[in-house]
């Protein structure tokens, strides 16, 4: 699984710079397997302690795993409104309103 994401802002990721709007496609699976949080991350070790899970993100972006614990959310538009990416790239919305 791999979820598209774009720089808001220039960043430094490790040794490499991601400018301002340019793409990245990221491994949800490799969010647990960085050895800067998880000691041995390629290590089976069953009594290891529980870290927190960096698979969908956190901090701001967050917020889209913790959407079917709000309140009755609801879609803000027609289905036939939202707005879709090209055939050619990843099949997704370009944004989808909600209220509470």
């Amino acid at each position: 699984l791999a979820m598209k994401r774009a720089a808001k802002e220039d960043i430094d990721l490790g040794s490499k710079i991601i400018k301002a709007g340019e793409g990245i496609i990221a491994s949800t699976q490799l969010g647990n397997r960085d050895e800067d949080i998880f000691p041995d991350p390629d290590v089976f070790d069953m009594h290891r302690t529980l870290d927190p899970n960096h698979a969908l993100g956190f901090g701001l972006d967050r917020t889209a795993t913790l959407f079917r614990k709000a309140l009755n959310p609801r879609i803000a538009v027609p289905i036939s409104d939202i707005e879709y990416t090209p055939l050619q790239k990843d099949i997704g919305g370009v944004k989808l309103p909600v209220q509470w």
